[in-house]
């Protein structure tokens, strides 16, 4: 898949968090992450066994380590990762962009970093003129997840069932999406410091 996020190179600093591109180092803490299985099913929104969820976290290394280039890392204050975003791109008359995100230990999730780390994430998407709206799923029974959303301004759009590529085993979730309209008052609402943005020298 063509990278169309490297031209937009970047980080991004808030109250809480930094995001930066995915670096091929970060894969450590990835992996380290994907031991969780708590994780894994909340992540990816499946009810399954301790068998099915390492699959899935196999596959989830294998690719991040693989195909990272779409992958933004979110960090603490202290620059150590915490979490991950991946990126989808998908294009038509405008282009919009799906996400995906984790916050891996549980020691850094309710400190505000994910919703953070999504609207600095949001907030750089969006100035790139071409990007009309983002998407992204979580569980039914992900109910944290849906707050969290909803408190970055996400709207909820539909339930549907989804099969996993890897274990075949059907998924219940719930669609939002937000526009780049619909976004502005949000980001003005957590984010009350303009965030910092340059391009990195050692990004390439």
């Amino acid at each position: 898949m063509l990278n169309i996020f490297k031209r937009l190179v970047y980080i991004a600093s808030g109250k809480n968090a930094i995001i930066r591109y995915y670096r091929p180092d970060d894969i450590v803490a990835v992996r380290e992450w994907m031991r969780d299985n708590d994780l894994v099913r909340y992540a990816f929104g499946i009810i399954a066994g301790d068998d099915d969820l390492r699959k899935l976290a196999e596959a989830f290394c294998y690719e991040t380590e693989n195909f990272g280039g779409n992958r933004i890392t979110i960090l603490d204050k202290s620059e150590s990762p915490v979490g991950i975003i991946k990126l989808t791109p998908s294009f038509g008359q405008t282009m919009h962009v799906t996400i995906g995100i984790l916050i891996g230990e549980k020691r850094n999730r309710g400190k505000s970093i994910g919703s953070e780390a999504l609207i600095l994430t949001l907030n750089h998407l969006f100035k790139n003129k071409r990007v009309s709206h983002v998407e992204l799923d979580t569980a039914t029974f992900n109910e944290p997840a849906a707050k969290c959303f909803l408190k970055c301004g996400f709207k909820r759009v539909k339930n549907f069932d989804e099969t996993d590529y890897v274990t075949k085993i059907k998924m219940h979730k719930i669609l939002f999406r937000i526009t780049r309209e619909d976004f502005r008052p949000f980001y003005e609402k957590y984010i009350s410091e303009p965030s910092k943005e340059e391009n990195p020298k050692e990004q390439k």
